[in-house]
């Protein structure tokens, strides 16, 4: 049966709208992937925050006396050991020819000099950080605190932090340092009539002393007056170190590092630590 002309003008308006529609619809496709990549949905709950191990005060497992065993040599400079497997130090100080081989010596509790090869390097990238990881326990070197987030931008009339410099057998004490605002608070600034120590120093450990829990890494050299706080990178350092290995690092908040006096703490952790849940600490 001969279809009438309105018809016959229905279908091909259906016929071409189809067809117009899977036309688009494979340009969608080619334009964002294949069909069964499904893109990241924004209503999935986010990642669990990591739990940063928190010092108890009263079970530290470090001295809460002044240190001067914490700088080793590593790459062009120093560093200090955060771990049993791991030394921070500055990136530069690191040739990237080397690739994840870095020879470190230091001298451990027995006065014996110690020479060990590592297996990892990791770059911070945004900062002059580096991780190094090393196959073997680096053995008579106790790690170090670590400062969790950092210090806030240094106020006007705020007195300075007094930090200790340490880099080979020199320590430094009581220099002054503020937490500079031209750097958006990644940095220490050192007066130029406080830049102690000769060149090698960069990668070396800033530590400031709490009698509360002891020493805590606060930066590392890096040249010029200027020391990079590790709290801003702290995310990164807990992440890496978790990631490589079942080492764990132990951390002081800005509260115990400028502890006056000894205040209880109520620790969860067997081992000396309490937990701290932190989404928004620095990367």
């Amino acid at each position: 049966m001969e279809r009438n002309p309105a018809m016959k003008a229905i279908l091909r308006y259906v016929i071409t709208a189809s067809v117009m529609a899977a036309g688009l619809r494979a340009a969608d496709q080619a334009e964002s992937g294949p069909a069964n990549e499904v893109p990241d949905n924004p209503a999935a709950p986010a990642k669990a925050a990591m739990e940063f191990r928190i010092v108890d005060p009263e079970k530290n497992p470090f001295s809460k006396d002044p240190r001067r065993d914490l700088s080793v040599n590593i790459g062009g400079g120093k560093g200090v050991v955060i771990a049993p497997h791991w030394v921070l130090t500055a990136s530069h100080c690191i040739s990237s020819k080397r690739g994840d081989t870095v020879g470190m010596t230091y001298v451990n509790e027995d006065g014996k000099r110690v020479t060990i090869t590592s297996d990892k390097v990791i770059r911070h990238g945004a900062t002059d950080f580096a991780l190094v990881r090393f196959k073997a326990a680096i053995e008579g070197r106790k790690p170090l605190l670590l400062l969790k987030d950092g210090f806030p931008v240094s106020r006007k009339g705020q007195p300075p932090y007094q930090l200790a410099k340490v880099a080979g057998n020199g320590v430094w004490e009581e220099i002054p340092a503020r937490v500079s605002q031209k750097s958006g608070g990644e940095r220490f600034y050192i007066t130029k009539e406080r830049r102690e120590g000769k060149a090698g120093t960069s990668g070396g450990p800033w530590v400031i002393h709490s009698p509360l829990v002891g020493d805590v890494l606060v930066g590392v050299t890096h040249g010029t007056g200027r020391v990079p706080q590790v709290g801003r990178v702290c995310q990164w350092i807990e992440q890496t170190v978790n990631s490589l290995g079942e080492d764990r690092i132990i951390w002081a908040t800005p509260a115990q590092a400028m502890a006056k006096q000894t205040q209880p703490d109520k620790p969860e952790h067997g081992d000396g630590t309490t937990p701290e849940s932190t989404e928004n600490s620095p990367k």
